[in-house]
């Protein structure tokens, strides 16, 4: 019903991407076949790791056997090339060899897509309250590093050939992941229910996250379309910041074109002039008569923070 109203409402075109996150041990194969009856297109499945002590440590409720479980009912239910792997490296006590044995169960599967994050230590959540990060048994600054450079180095690899095209994304060629480009060039989007975010008219529309304020939410302004004073202005200066970070996020890299024509022309050779330092010291390099600005792979997305930080420090 919902694919329907959005159908309805927004239109679909004939290969529309509609992608659903599918955790192991959260379906069966009927379920699969299910989704993909729907007009799911693609499937984000969050393995994490293929070490089972890894999973256990981090209290995750499936095993490595469900993993394999769950891609091969994707695969029967027809989503052969349009299913995405999700791995986390920085794992408490995880090892340079766990993370390689993740990586070599990938060379197994081959899936069209894999995405590779780090973890990030929220502050409300039970692994910021009781681990700090380049710290034991966290991996340290180093240990994340060569975690990182062999994921490019195995993903784009010759036996699986993927294209890094983002900081933390791999897939074969014409299987990037389409919605997430939206977010990656700061383009608007809507969201729809609890703790949803939407980026609409330079405001962010944030829903609660709890059911229940979620429910009250719902009667109260969804109905006459009013506003619950909750939206949040993005200034053009925090525009351009994210647009910076986003952008270089990007295997293509910043669109300086873009940048002017959205920000003017002072906005880019605002970041030509302040990228110099690390042109020349190897981790970012300027295309096409500095129209487009890209990180070098893979230091300069190791070091992508700096490039950053530098840039938002040096802001008027």
């Amino acid at each position: 019903r919902v694919l329907k109203r959005l159908e309805t409402r927004f239109g679909f075109t004939d290969d529309v991407e509609i992608t659903l996150e599918m955790d192991p041990n959260t379906f069966d194969a009927r379920k699969a076949r299910e989704v993909r009856a729907l007009g799911v297109s693609r499937v984000s499945v969050g393995a994490q790791s293929f070490d089972d002590k890894l999973l256990q440590i981090c209290g995750r409720s499936h095993t490595v056997a469900d993993t394999y479980r769950a891609l091969e009912w994707l695969s029967a239910a027809g989503f052969d090339d349009s299913v995405s792997v999700d791995l986390i490296s920085g794992l408490p006590h995880q090892t340079a060899a766990a993370w390689r044995k993740s990586l070599d169960a990938l060379l197994k599967i081959a899936p069209a897509h894999v995405s590779t994050y780090d973890l990030e230590l929220d502050g409300k959540t039970r692994f910021a309250r009781i681990y700090t990060p380049g710290e034991p048994p966290l991996p340290d600054e180093n240990a994340a590093a060569e975690m990182y450079e062999a994921s490019v180095a195995t993903l784009c690899g010759p036996h699986l050939n993927l294209t890094h095209y983002e900081t933390s994304n791999f897939a074969r060629r014409g299987r990037e992941s389409r919605h997430n480009h939206v977010y990656w060039h700061n383009r608007p989007y809507y969201a729809f229910g609890m703790s949803a975010v939407s980026y609409v008219e330079n405001k962010r529309v944030a829903r609660p996250r709890r059911l229940q304020e979620y429910y009250a939410w719902v009667r109260t302004h969804a109905s006459s379309n009013s506003e619950d004073g909750s939206d949040q202005f993005v200034t053009d200066q925090a525009q351009f910041e994210e647009t910076l970070m986003l952008g270089l996020r990007l295997a293509a890299g910043l669109d300086l074109s873009a940048v002017e024509q959205r920000f003017g022309r002072a906005a880019a050779d605002f970041v030509v002039t302040h990228t110099q330092q690390h042109v020349r010291s190897g981790l970012c390099a300027y295309e096409n008569s500095f129209s487009r600005l890209r990180l070098t792979d893979p230091k300069g997305f190791l070091l992508q923070n700096v490039i950053l930080s530098d840039l938002v420090a040096a802001l008027p």
